[in-house]
């Protein structure tokens, strides 16, 4: 394996592990007690106002998504806070979501992580997810990575996906739990059965890497493409310099790197657009064509890639498939130097 590529897959538990699950609780749409158009109002609001928990919880996740009556964040929040004063699960969970997310009241994270908590505590698996994430990131919580091991725990024991992939990045990265890479391939593996793209990105470099489990180019390169198919930009890349430098068992295919490559530039990374530039500046496995190449890293450069700027100066400067412009050479290399840091 280059250094190079080394490096950008060593870098992933870093810069790319916690953000992709790291977020607020979002969708309330598949809780235990669904709200349907088959379920009208007129059915659901006598017995909620009668007391009924289980109405009650419903009607607040009516109005919260906006299913068979308007929708209406503040009865949202009254009808879930009525049902989970009385210990319904579903509504605490949602009174959580309704504060962490500022929906209808201003946003409130300790008010949050406390219905989370009393969610959490009656068995809720995606509260004790939030929970973990809560301490982990010190939001609504006092940052503590081993109270976030212990709900990400909780939550992963029964199935969560989501708390498997975060144990797995945990048991990488010797955060709340003891450092081991065959927990962490356990882990990863057990999310990505789920279909949980991140993990299958994480099983793919496991498997490439050999952490935790026995090199595997073949398995690598098929996690990879799994993730890449539920739009994983991280994966399409890594699947880009498989081809492009020939590594897993792999054979050098330019065209089929320029592939992956373009295909995560369209997923929004960086590193795949610029890569899009590289190969057809550099004619790898392909046609060199200057042309596309600065088109590509014109991309890039304008996303603030500082590689790009530089080589774009260079082609202005030297006059690689374009009039050279001294003008457009120097603005390019200070904004390379201003991204970067520092001047020469």
């Amino acid at each position: 394996m280059s250094m190079a590529r080394n490096v950008v897959l060593a870098l992933f538990p870093v810069m790319a592990a916690f953000p992709v699950w790291a977020a607020p609780a979002n969708d309330v749409g598949v809780r235990v007690v669904v709200a349907s158009k088959s379920t009208p109002q007129a059915r659901v609001q006598p017995r909620a106002e009668q007391g009924d928990v289980a109405a009650q919880s419903q009607l607040g996740q009516m109005y919260l998504l906006g299913v068979g009556v308007p929708q209406d964040d503040a009865k949202a929040l009254e009808w879930s806070r009525k049902a989970a004063l009385q210990g319904d699960r579903d509504a605490a969970y949602v009174t959580g979501f309704i504060h962490l997310n500022g929906r209808g009241v201003e946003r409130d994270d300790k008010e949050a992580a406390v219905w989370f908590r009393k969610a959490a505590d009656l068995g809720d698996a995606e509260a004790q997810f939030q929970l973990g994430w809560m301490y982990l990131e010190g939001r609504g919580l006092p940052q503590d990575d081993n109270l976030a091991a212990l709900w990400f725990r909780k939550a992963a024991d029964q199935g969560d996906a989501q708390a498997q992939y975060a144990m797995g990045v945990l048991s990488t990265e010797g955060r709340g739990v003891e450092r081991d890479d065959k927990a962490a391939f356990n882990w990863f593996e057990k999310s990505a059965q789920q279909g949980n793209a991140a993990a299958e990105f994480r099983l793919g470099v496991s498997y490439d890497l050999g952490q935790g489990v026995a090199q595997d180019g073949e398995k690598a390169v098929s996690w990879y493409q799994k993730a890449a198919a539920q739009g994983d930009a991280r994966a399409s890349y890594v699947l880009g310099t498989l081809y492009d430098e020939g590594f897993a068992g792999v054979a050098k295919d330019g065209n089929r790197a320029l592939s992956w490559y373009q295909k995560s530039s369209g997923q929004g990374d960086i590193d795949g657009t610029r890569s899009v530039a590289d190969v057809y500046f550099t004619g790898r496995g392909v046609k060199m064509d200057e042309q596309q190449a600065r088109e590509w890293y014109q991309r890039a450069a304008n996303q603030g890639d500082a590689d790009s700027q530089f080589n774009l100066s260079a082609i202005y400067g030297l006059g690689l498939g374009v009039a050279p412009n001294v003008r457009e050479s120097e603005d390019w290399y200070y904004k390379g130097q201003e991204r970067v840091g520092y001047s020469l």
